[in-house]
C-alpha cells in the first residue's frame, strides 16, 4: 500500500497510522485495519470501471461545440440545435461528435422551468423603468438557454493551531470602595477541521464573483449524472483545473478556519494573538454540474449578462441602461420641481 496517503473509507480524510496494522482517521475518529483499507480500495476500483463502461455507452449521443471566439467548449444531446456561443455570442461554431471521456461525480438537476425563469424576468423588469425596449421584448427573454456549469465541490482538511494572549475581569463593590480584578492568560486552541463540499466554479468564462453571488445550491439534490439531462440544455466543459483553483480553495479555508479557531477564545477580552498556523492536509475534489439559465444582452456598444440560479431562482447580474429614459425622467422631474416651486412662491404672497 502507499505510504503517503490513504483516504478514510468513511469520510474520505487522510489517515494516519495508528499501530503497525491499523490506520486512524483524526477527523471522524474511525480506525480501520489494513485489510478494510485495501477493501475499500477495491471496492472504489470497481466503481470506476463501471463508470466507464456507463461513459462508453453515454457519449455516443452527445456532441461537442467549440467557439474558436472565446474557448468556450460545449456540450449537448446530438439533436440540440446551436446557433451562437452562449457567451460572447459569436455566429460560428464548431461543432463534432465527443470523442473524450465526459462524466462529472453528480449534477443537480434544473429545478426552475424555463417558463418560471422567464415569468420571474418579466416581473423583475415592471420593477426596472430604465430598462431598454428591446431587454423586455417576448422573444428577447425567451431567449435565454439552459447550462450545467461546471463546479468542484471541495472536501478539505485541515490542522489549525493559534496562540494568544488575553484578558478576563471581574468588578465588585465593597462600601465606598470599587474594586476590579484582571486575569491574564496564555492561550493554546489546536483542532483538526474539515470543510464538506466547499464549491469553487470551474468556468473561465464565468466571473467568479457573479457565480459566488449565485450561491447557495441544495447539494442535498445532487443526482447521480445521466445523459437525458442534457436534452435541451447545454453542459459546459471545466477549463479551469483543480489545480487551478487550489489557491482560492486554501485562502477561503484558511480564512473560516481562522475564524472559527479565533470565536473559541471569545469569552476572553483585549484579546492580542500572537501565533497562528493552518496547515491544508488534503483536498478531494469532485467535477459536479450545476443548473443556471443564462441572458446575454447587447445594447449599444455593450454586452451584459444576466444568470438565474436553475435551482433556487436566485437571479445575479448586469442589465443594460437606457440613458434616453433617465434623461427623459430627470427632464420631467425638474419640469415638476419647478412648477411646484413656483406654485408655492405665489401661494406664499
Amino acid at each position: 500500500m502507499e505510504e503517503n496517503y490513504h483516504p478514510c473509507p468513511n469520510c474520505k480524510a487522510p489517515l494516519e497510522q495508528h499501530s503497525q496494522k491499523e490506520w486512524k482517521c483524526q477527523f471522524c475518529t474511525q480506525t480501520f485495519t489494513e485489510e478494510e483499507i485495501l477493501q475499500d480500495q477495491q471496492k472504489r476500483i470497481e466503481e470506476e470501471q463501471q463508470r466507464q463502461k456507463r461513459i462508453k455507452k453515454d457519449q455516443s449521443r452527445k456532441k461537442i461545440c467549440h467557439c474558436p471566439e472565446c474557448g468556450a467548449e460545449l456540450i449537448t444531446d446530438i439533436d440540440t440545435e446551436v446557433c451562437s456561443c452562449i457567451f460572447c455570442g459569436n455566429k460560428i461554431i464548431e461543432e463534432k461528435p465527443l470523442k473524450e471521456s465526459f462524466e462529472p461525480w453528480k449534477v443537480i438537476p434544473f429545478r426552475v422551468s424555463r417558463e418560471q425563469a422567464v415569468d420571474s424576468l418579466r416581473k423583475m423588469c415592471r420593477k426596472k423603468p430604465f430598462l431598454p425596449g428591446c431587454f423586455k421584448e417576448k422573444a428577447h427573454l425567451e431567449s435565454l438557454t439552459g447550462v450545467y456549469v461546471p463546479f468542484w465541490l471541495n472536501d478539505c482538511y485541515a490542522n489549525t493551531s493559534v496562540k494568544a494572549r488575553g484578558e478576563k475581569s471581574s468588578t465588585w463593590k465593597e462600601g465606598d470602595c470599587t474594586y476590579t480584578k484582571t486575569d491574564r492568560y496564555d492561550l493554546t486552541r489546536e483542532g483538526a477541521l474539515a470543510y464538506r463540499l466547499l464549491p469553487t466554479d470551474a468556468s473561465a468564462q464565468l466571473d467568479d464573483s457573479m457565480m459566488d453571488a449565485l450561491e447557495p445550491f441544495d447539494y442535498g439534490d445532487l443526482q447521480e449524472f445521466r445523459s437525458d439531462y442534457l436534452k435541451g440544455f447545454f453542459a459546459q466543459k471545466y477549463d479551469v483545473t483543480q489545480e487551478d483553483c487550489k489557491e482560492r480553495i486554501q485562502r477561503r479555508v484558511e480564512e473560516s478556519a481562522g475564524e472559527q479557531i479565533r470565536s473559541s477564545c471569545k469569552d476572553f477580552e483585549n484579546l492580542d494573538i500572537t501565533s497562528e498556523r493552518i496547515d491544508l492536509l488534503k483536498i478531494n475534489s469532485r467535477h459536479v454540474m450545476m443548473p443556471v439559465w443564462l441572458l446575454r444582452t447587447c445594447y449599444k456598444e455593450g454586452c451584459y449578462l444576466l444568470m438565474i440560479n436553475g435551482q433556487t431562482g436566485k437571479m445575479v447580474g448586469d442589465l443594460p441602461l437606457c440613458k434616453g429614459k433617465v434623461l427623459a425622467f430627470t427632464a420631467i422631474l425638474a419640469v415638476m420641481l419647478t412648477l411646484l416651486g413656483t406654485i408655492g412662491g405665489i401661494w406664499l404672497c
